[in-house]
């Protein structure tokens, strides 16, 4: 059975990480920090490499004795009630671990806005009262982590990673599985991943598994992308102000099954690309943000302007 490629390639050291070169200088401070490690708060966007990051972080500092009895990971969106903190990670916390100095037990919480505020509370009592014990948070919505969890910890930024840096990592991946690939399909498969590196692995297998190769096709079935030629037929009406040719255009795509947001997203980069006057695709960029931003529930019912 094939293995999945972002388990296959996930980085197992800070030198292994794509993108982030600020945050990785802060979590590599860390190594060396006088005083041992100290709490840490990962705050970005799916995908970008937080968790990755804390575990190579953990094998960085713990070295030989990283184990399960010196490293628990759990995902708050999974476990994300007071008991959770009550038992499992107390009870790792209380577990007397014989470790050189300079090293501690860490505790990796992954989306941990997703944890209850009494959670929240019981984690930041823990965070106080386990000396030996490190917690390396990551979160995609800081502002649901409460005050006093955020003040203990050190927080690292993490961002979407840039096309150049996402098209490194999975030319690395395409030379390794010795799959062949075109530029332009890679191109579309990074721009449809929108700076997050997990997505883009795995439509990129997705893909390659599929079809035995990386073309725009493959890439566009992966990736679920609506026709570029309906895209461009709605577009192009849009800027004629032929309202009833960009309304069928879109809901010949929203018929197909293709998402709102997809569309709309889609559409975006067609606009991006096109030749058309800076002003309409900052037009643009301003209504469909604003779309995604205000009502995700109501995206299937677009309105064309």
């Amino acid at each position: 059975m094939e293995s999945i490629w972002v388990e296959k390639y996930r980085p197992q050291s800070l030198d292994e990480l794509t993108g982030n070169p600020a945050g990785l200088r802060l979590l590599r401070s860390q190594i060396h920090q006088p005083g041992g490690l100290q709490h840490l708060l990962l705050c970005g966007p799916a995908g970008v490499g937080k968790t990755s990051s804390l575990h190579c972080l953990a094998r960085a500092i713990l070295g030989d004795q990283y184990s399960s009895q010196t490293c628990l990971e759990l995902n708050a969106a999974d476990d994300r009630g007071i008991d959770v903190v009550r038992e499992r990670i107390k009870n790792f916390a209380k577990n007397q671990v014989r470790l050189e100095p300079g090293r501690f037990k860490i505790v990796i919480l992954d989306e941990v806005e997703a944890m209850t505020e009494g959670a929240q509370q019981a984690l930041r009592r823990l965070m106080e009262q386990y000396s030996d014990t490190r917690f390396a948070l990551a979160c995609n919505q800081s502002e649901k982590v409460i005050d006093p969890i955020q003040s203990r910890c050190v927080r690292v930024p993490m961002t979407r990673l840039k096309n150049e840096e996402m098209k490194g990592a999975l030319v690395k991946i395409c030379d390794k599985e010795n799959i062949s690939y075109q530029d332009d399909a890679m191109q579309e498969l990074i721009e449809a991943a929108d700076g997050d590196l997990r997505k883009a692995i795995g439509s990129l297998q997705a893909a390659a598994t599929a079809f035995g190769k990386v073309e725009i096709p493959s890439v566009y079935h992966a990736c679920d992308i609506p026709p570029t030629e309906d895209l461009h037929a709605a577009f192009d009406a849009c800027r004629k102000g032929i309202w009833r040719d960009a309304h069928d255009a879109i809901f010949k795509l929203l018929d197909q099954g293709y998402s709102g947001i997809d569309v709309l997203k889609a559409l975006r980069g067609v606009c991006i690309k096109s030749d058309a006057p800076d002003a309409i695709k900052i037009l643009c960029q301003k209504e469909v943000t604003t779309a995604l931003i205000s009502n995700d529930r109501a995206l299937d019912h677009l309105q064309v302007e």
